[in-house]
């Protein structure tokens, strides 16, 4: 049996022992080295110290070399001690030492690389045990009948299947593989490529997996012959590609997209070699914008665009490509000499497998121009700020003082170089001689959270905060101050600080309380003047409105009288103009009555009055209802009674003229009135779908009082009258409202 240096361990003997078992040994050596020199026997002995230091040397490397040079030297030692006049036994003894010191040495040496390697190879192995077991990549084992040997953890984590379903068994495939034709197209494809190549790599199929999603792998395998050289096993490596097989579809996809999106872009647009900074693509924007043809373009570096030095911008693009996307500012010079401020969005990209640098580049030169125009702006602002009438002082977001006018020097004896930098309320120790919120603080805050405590009156109207409050001045009176607080935005409208101005209103304060006695007396005689003229006022609204009751009694009275007159007349004619007269008075008699009933004594609803009027016209002329109707048709309008008079007057005519001889000899009809106000125009449009007016008929010179009467009215009012005779008689009648 061959004895293998590396299956010797010492694992099962405690260190202890050894340390007992090899001094022991040493102590035995020892002793027997005494007995046999002291005897004059140096030569038989001496092999018996080898055991000792092969030990001492291979289980202790270096600390066995030191102790064996101990053992050793005890032995030169004893030799001098009792031979030191025999040169011969003394020169023996030390070359026995040498011997014994490179004896150790090799043993040593020979110890710690045998250790060396029995780590190596444990290392290896478990290393190889780790690489199987926890490889990311799909590693199966398998003999000629695909039966399954080896089934690492990412073959069951790709495949869903364990390594107890799988190992012993072939049946794998017909589940990885479930479609029959696939399944046979597929290995007799391995089993070729094999036959003809011991291995093939890169073959992808499409598998199911056990939860029946769909994956494609990459497969390597190769063929592993055994002693006698016979293909008996095959390693097959599977990698999952199907990310990468998407990814290369959405690549190939978002290649095609990019190239449209890169040509047909109106943003300026460039692709670089990062390696040589040559511009290898460009958009027509670009050639617009630089005033260069493609092929100018893409024959020049980008250094020969911004003319910085070509080795700081290649030095720049190389660290561009572990960085990612950049956002930078640069000056880009055209084909005209004019130099342009650009900024430029920059990234990794890859097109037809080449790594190269896209350029998004777009002219801020009017932006810059505008930024140093705000810089300027900002800079007259806070002189405007310092010159201010008002307190005024402005803290950025995080409280500090950044403006402190002179106004504010002057109302605090604090100078601007003492506060302007300053936070944690320092402001507020002028005021109120102690760190706390002020109002300007108050701007960062929602309505409900303000702090009402430390003011008097305290508003907010939008951003704008508005305040009030009283503080003690240093010789013990008490001022008011008002103060004014609103934030200040950036140009994207992010709040970035807030501004307060301060004014010190005692003065005005004092002339308002004044102010407010002096008025609190105007009205209590306002109040008395005013009970004085109400009281009079109502008198005289009784009062008219018992002058309107009695005119309109006194016209009752007229119309009795009439009425008495009337029955002693016996010319119907006569009769009929009497009664024309009373009708009349009637119309005037009902205005009055109106506004007697009314709560505005001095307007009256034109649409009641008139339908009150045509009812009382209708009942006169003893009309059947049912045969002779009347249509009133207008909105709320309220007139005065100078206005409303006439236009009742001119009403009673119009409709009376109807009721006698528009409708001869029962014949049906009807009357339609209907009023229009804009403004102080009234427009009304009076028709009867009766016989109508005769063509030739002068009804402007007409002999009888009524349509003379109502012409008459309508310029008394400023008017218009029209006739239309098409489909009975209509009058538009426009006037204007007294």
């Amino acid at each position: 049996m061959q004895f293998d240096w590396t299956e010797l361990s010492f694992s099962g003997v405690s260190e202890r022992i050894w340390r007992i078992f090899l001094l022991t040994i040493s102590g035995l050596m020892v002793f027997f080295t005494y007995y046999c020199v002291s005897r004059g026997i140096t030569t038989i002995f001496m092999h018996l110290y080898y055991f000792p230091i092969i030990i001492f040397a291979y289980r202790y490397q270096k600390k066995g070399v030191v102790y064996s040079a101990i053992l050793g030297m005890t032995y030169v030692l004893m030799v001098l001690y009792f031979n030191l006049s025999n040169l011969l036994e003394v020169t023996g003894a030390i070359e026995r030492f040498i011997t014994f010191m490179g004896v150790a040495l090799i043993i040593a040496y020979l110890s710690i690389h045998l250790k060396r390697r029995q780590e190596e190879i444990q290392r290896l192995s478990r290393f190889q045990e780790n690489i199987i077991s926890n490889a990311q990549v799909w590693l199966t084992v398998l003999d000629t009948k695909g039966t399954i040997l080896i089934w690492n953890r990412a073959a069951a984590d790709l495949s869903g299947y364990q390594p107890e379903e799988v190992i012993g068994k072939n049946t794998i495939w017909k589940q990885l593989y479930p479609d029959i034709a696939y399944r046979k197209n597929i290995t007799g494809t391995i089993r070729r490529i094999i036959d003809e190549n011991k291995y093939f790599e890169h073959f992808e199929s499409t598998i199911l997996t056990k939860n029946g999603k769909l994956k494609v792998i990459s497969w390597n395998t190769r063929a592993i012959p055994d002693e006698t050289g016979v293909l008996s096993t095959f390693v097959a490596i599977g990698t999952d590609i199907t990310e990468r097989t998407q990814a290369e579809k959405a690549l190939k996809e978002s290649e095609a997209r990019y190239s449209s999106l890169f040509y047909h872009n109106n943003t300026v647009s460039l692709l670089i070699d990062p390696d040589t900074g040559m511009i290898v693509d460009t958009n027509s924007a670009a050639c617009k914008y630089y005033g260069l043809t493609r092929e100018q373009l893409t024959g020049l570096h980008i250094f020969d665009l911004n003319h910085l030095p070509a080795e700081k911008v290649l030095r720049d693009l190389s660290l561009a490509k572990n960085t990612g996307e950049k956002h930078f500012f640069s000056n880009h010079f055209l084909a005209n000499g004019e130099r342009r401020n650009v900024e430029i969005f920059s990234g990794p990209i890859t097109v037809e497998g080449k790594p190269l640098f896209y350029s998004i580049i777009h002219d801020i030169t009017d932006r810059k121009k505008a930024e140093a125009a705000l810089k300027e702006s900002e800079h007259e602002l806070a002189e405007i700020i310092d010159h201010l009438p008002d307190a005024t002082l402005v803290i950025d977001r995080t409280g500090k003082v950044i403006a402190w006018n002179k106004a504010i020097e002057e109302m605090t004896g604090v100078k601007a170089e003492d506060m302007v930098g300053k936070g944690n309320y320092e402001y507020a120790i002028p005021f109120y001689g102690k760190r706390r919120p002020i109002l300007v603080d108050l701007v960062f805050e929602s309505e409900e959270e303000l702090d009402r405590k430390y003011y008097n009156v305290i508003q907010k109207r939008g951003d704008l905060i508005i305040a009030e409050t009283d503080l003690p001045t240093p010789l013990g009176k008490i001022c008011t101050l008002w103060g004014k607080a609103s934030p200040l935005y950036d140009e994207k409208g992010n709040i970035t600080g807030a501004i307060e101005t301060i004014r010190d209103i005692t003065e005005r304060k004092k002339t308002e309380d004044r102010l407010r006695s002096f008025n609190e007396e105007l009205e209590r005689g306002i109040a008395e003047r005013t009970a004085t003229i109400n009281k009079a006022l109502q008198e005289k609204v009784v009062l008219l409105r018992e002058i309107h009751h009695r005119v309109k009694n006194n016209l009752q009275v007229v119309i009795s009288l009439l009425n008495l007159q009337t029955r002693q007349i016996t010319d119907e004619n006569i009769i009929k103009m009497m009664q024309e007269s009373q009708n009349r008075i009637k119309v005037m008699a009902l205005v009055h009555e109106k506004l007697y009933r009314s709560e505005d004594i001095s307007h009256i609803i034109l649409s009641e009055y008139i339908r009150n009027l045509v009812t009382i016209l209708l009942d006169f002329y003893e009309l059947d209802r049912k045969v002779i109707t009347a249509k009133v048709e207008m909105k709320d309008i309220t007139l005065n009674i100078d206005t409303a008079i006439p236009i009742g007057l001119m009403i009673n005519e119009l409709v009376s003229n109807s009721l006698k001889h528009a409708f001869p000899e029962g014949r049906n009809g009807e009357i339609t009135i209907s009023v229009q106000k804009a403004d102080h125009t009234l427009t009304i449009l009076y028709k009867d779908n009766g016989v109508g007016i005769p063509e030739g008929f002068d009804w402007r010179n007409a002999p009888s009082l009524g349509l003379r009467l109502v012409i008459s009215l309508v310029e008394q009012l400023m008017g218009t009258i029209e006739l239309n005779r098409k489909e009975g008689t209509e009058f538009t009648i426009i006037i204007k409202e007294k």
